[in-house]
């Protein structure tokens, strides 16, 4: 249940924009359990909108934002410039910043009985796209394209589910408190029974994502019709339990990571009957 009001304008100098907003109501999350029962999950606001410039202009730009009531909010920008007819290049960051009370985690089954454990969990994601184009004649151009990319998680709070028929969304979930909750180096254990033994064991769930992908085509029409694509692929990537977010010492670390390169040649001729 829900419904949302958009809208979009142009200005006589050619600048616009977009505007929306949307309420959603409570409903049942049947997966949020990933096979145990339904929960209730939480309604809310969330609205987005944004601003782009003149894109007859060789350089050009939007910037946009978008937020939610959970405390989630959206931001981006793109820069686009073309210094000539024959060259294009943009330039488009995005940050996401989260936190989500009930992401799920794992569940166990303890004499008998089925736990479903959730985190809090704190999250951090930048990446940076870019996007060239250069047409060195009609029959010959390059593209390029490049996105490092960073997510960083840290769990800040963990529960369980005990009452999933509750019509509030907050008495659903059974929080662990710090005497139940074990930290040794970084392994979580949960002690259920306060005994001083973890019951439940989640080990590491901090998280940084790194990853790096990027691709080169060169077209050439060799002939009407038929066309040659060379194309490189370059991509990295690796995980760690690190759970600090730091942008510029992450995307260092990105070109550390185990790298994979591909060559490409497609071959298209083209037959005329």
């Amino acid at each position: 249940m829900g419904g949302n009001l958009n809208g979009n304008y142009t200005l006589a100098n050619y600048w616009g924009g977009w505007w929306g907003l949307e309420r959603s109501f409570s409903s049942l999350a049947v997966g949020g359990t990933r096979g145990g029962p339904a929960i209730t999950s939480p309604g809310g606001w969330n609205g987005w909108g944004g601003i782009e410039t003149d894109d007859r202009k060789d350089i050009r730009g939007s910037v946009g934002g978008w937020f939610f009531i959970q405390d989630e909010n959206d931001s981006w920008a793109n820069i686009s410039i073309r210094p000539t007819s024959n060259v294009d290049f943009s330039i488009g960051p995005d940050l996401f910043r989260q936190f989500d009370s009930w992401q799920y985690l794992q569940t166990d089954e303890i004499l008998g009985t089925e736990h479903y454990t959730f985190g809090e969990l704190s999250q951090t994601t930048l990446s940076m796209t870019f996007r060239g184009n250069v047409t060195f004649t009609p029959d010959l151009s390059l593209q390029l394209y490049a996105e490092p990319f960073v997510s960083t998680g840290d769990y800040v709070g963990y529960k369980e589910v005990t009452n999933s028929g509750a019509a509030r969304f907050d008495d659903q979930f059974d929080v662990f408190g710090l005497d139940r909750i074990i930290d040794d180096q970084g392994e979580i254990f949960i002690d259920l029974d306060r005994d001083g033994s973890g019951d439940i064991e989640l080990g590491n769930p901090d998280f940084t994502f790194l990853s790096f992908r990027s691709n080169v085509v060169l077209r050439w029409e060799y002939k009407l019709g038929s066309t040659i694509f060379f194309v490189w692929q370059h991509n990295r990537s690796d995980d760690n339990h690190n759970n600090r977010f730091r942008a510029g010492k992450s995307f260092g670390e990105i070109f550390e990571a185990p790298a994979e390169n591909r060559l490409v040649v497609k071959i298209n001729y083209w037959l005329s009957l």
